[in-house]
């Protein structure tokens, strides 16, 4: 369904374009299930009259990494593996299956992101996260190297981490952190059962270990950390300045280098024009130096080399082959072409 509506958007064939519209759709459908799945937890499971609802959503997200990585197998099985029977076997047209990367990067940034949501209901999830992406990694890497094809969609390597990165901090961690803050100072934890109970909220906890550090003289740098430092909205507020600036300073050398490389790739292509042009006065020379000597008289007395031969537009000197130019080396013929050649550019130069 979602390759009929890249076709529906993007009718003509643009695979860079194609790529980003899939990417875009699988990102908006994943992050609308995790974040229906968050107000679930947060709205229905978190108010309800449960005991421990923490143990209910970390039971849930164990159920959901789970199952991801079930079918995960299962896709590289029937996805990969018996398609490229099919397609080499039965219907030789189809060919083997391609190695859809884009789709792959979005279910690693998915269950990455249910893994940072349960690391506060399920501290054992991340260790069984790593165990889990192991496996897919080698049953993947088995996969692409016995039953895919480079994929036609090329892609390329600092984009793709690029578009990587950004993805995996926006919306993925930005929208866990914000689930995580209201966890853990709008809510109310269980009364019976987990490590806050009897707390207005997990932040308490915070509170309630501060006081009791402000006893004793040897914890007095914690306190005074946090309460001039993590309660005080200045200090957040030069932080988030000193990011901005420097992420605008990284900016400008990003920018920086994108001007300088586009002056490099004009500099390549200028020099290659040189050199088109010396070697095409060099070939002038050498037909000069091989025309017989009667046949260079007669286009001496020829009325179109009087003043210069218009024909080639060179001087007269080149394309007569007699009087000072018939004797000049290899080395002076590039010396003259190098000058021409600056006198040419100056004469743009002072047009422009």
């Amino acid at each position: 369904m979602l390759r009929k509506r890249e076709q529906i958007i993007l009718p003509e064939p643009n695979c860079r374009m194609q790529g980003v519209c899939v990417v875009l759709l699988n990102i908006i459908l994943k992050i609308s299930i995790v974040g229906i799945l968050c107000y679930y937890w947060l709205n229905v499971v978190a108010t309800s009259q449960s005991q421990c609802w923490e143990t209910l959503v970390g039971q849930d997200i164990y159920r959901l990494v789970l199952v991801d990585f079930i079918f995960c197998l299962l896709g590289s099985f029937f996805g990969e593996f018996l398609r490229r029977i099919i397609g080499t076997a039965v219907c030789a047209s189809w060919g083997p299956p391609e190695f859809d990367i884009g789709r792959n990067v979005l279910e690693l940034i998915y269950v990455q992101t249910l893994t940072w949501i349960g690391i506060l209901f399920s501290p054992l999830l991340p260790g069984i996260q790593m165990i889990s992406f192991s496996i897919v990694f080698y049953v993947k890497k088995v996969s692409l190297m016995m039953n895919c094809q480079p994929p036609r969609k090329a892609w390329r390597t600092a984009q793709m981490m690029t578009s990587f990165m950004f993805l995996l901090f926006f919306p993925s961690f930005v929208g866990v952190l914000s689930v995580i803050g209201v966890t853990v100072w709008r809510l109310k934890p269980s009364e019976e059962c987990g490590p806050f109970r009897g707390l207005s909220s997990m932040y308490a906890a915070v509170s309630n270990w501060i006081k009791i550090l402000e006893g004793y003289t040897a914890s007095k740098w914690v306190v005074w950390i946090y309460s001039n430092l993590i309660t005080s909205a200045l200090f957040f507020f030069i932080l988030s300045v000193l990011v901005l600036i420097i992420t605008y300073l990284y900016w400008q050398i990003i920018e920086g280098r994108k001007t300088m490389a586009k002056l490099l790739r004009k500099q390549i292509i200028n020099e290659g024009k040189d050199k088109i042009f010396l070697l095409e006065k060099l070939r002038v020379l050498q037909r000069v130096k091989q025309t017989p000597p009667v046949l260079r008289e007669q286009g001496r007395q020829s009325p179109y080399s009087a003043g210069g031969s218009r024909g080639t537009g060179f001087p007269q000197a080149w394309s007569s082959g007699t009087g000072p130019g018939s004797s000049t080396s290899a080395a002076e013929a590039l010396a003259l072409a190098l000058r021409a050649r600056e006198a040419a550019q100056w004469e743009d130069e002072d047009y422009d």
